[in-house]
């Protein structure tokens, strides 16, 4: 048995020997070929916000006569929108709603009253200033239109009460300030101050006059979220 296992094992190890040095002489093996990094995010985003809204409204006039003191309530606020970034600067375009609030406004012995809502459309723009540990703060500007609207409209001396809507559109534009943060490679989170200057609300009152509610403003803090589309 001794005779039988030296040869064999004398053949195997000639064998490793004749593969070692066929190895040798091969050219050595280059790195590995680098694979493709695939971007899955486009520069779309889409957006959508909720918030508070403090609102103010400039003293206007009621058939005639100025008003001499106005209050409205505060209200909730929220909205969509689509945009589009590239590098430190995006663009988007929001719809938001605001309302209910209720106006109410003094106007020599006459006290009127209103809900007044608003849908407001904005073209907006804003510059990053930056990153530091995923957090972005940003500033921006939005220009467009909001649709006012008073609606159950009271008037203490005439007794215009529960009259049907009114409507009318005016030039809208915003002040923004705000913070996003990345939560993941999709989403980020916006936490934003925002300055709204929505117009002149006007009701006309057949057979009675019109009303000039005054110049509707809102300073909103607002949570947004945008999900960033592949």
């Amino acid at each position: 048995m001794r005779r039988v296992v030296v040869p064999i094992g004398a053949g195997l190890l000639a064998l490793f020997v004749a593969e070692a040095a066929v190895a040798a002489d091969l050219p050595p093996l280059g790195p590995a070929p680098e694979q493709p990094i695939v971007e899955f995010s486009s520069n779309w985003y889409a957006r959508l916000d909720i918030g508070g809204s403090l609102n103010y409204i400039f003293p206007g006039s009621a058939f005639g006569t100025n008003f001499t003191s106005t209050s409205i309530g505060d209200s909730l606020t929220g909205g969509i929108g689509i945009g589009f970034r590239k590098d430190w600067f995006r663009s988007d375009l929001t719809f938001d709603y605001t309302g209910n609030p209720r106006f109410t406004g003094t106007a020599g012995p006459n006290v009127v009253a209103a809900n007044i809502a608003s849908l407001t459309t904005l073209a907006n723009g804003y510059v990053d200033l930056g990153t530091w540990s995923r957090w972005t703060p940003y500033v921006g500007v939005g220009v467009g239109v909001s649709m006012l609207e008073a609606d159950s409209v009271s008037d203490s001396s005439a007794a215009l009460g529960g009259l049907s809507s009114s409507t009318n559109w005016t030039f809208a534009w915003a002040a923004h300030a705000g913070v996003s943060y990345v939560i993941s490679h999709n989403w980020m989170v916006d936490f934003s101050y925002r300055y709204l200057d929505m117009g002149d609300v006007h009701s006309n009152i057949p057979g009675a006059g019109s009303i000039d509610y005054g110049n509707l403003t809102a300073n909103q803090v607002r949570l947004g979220f945008r999900y960033q589309i592949d």
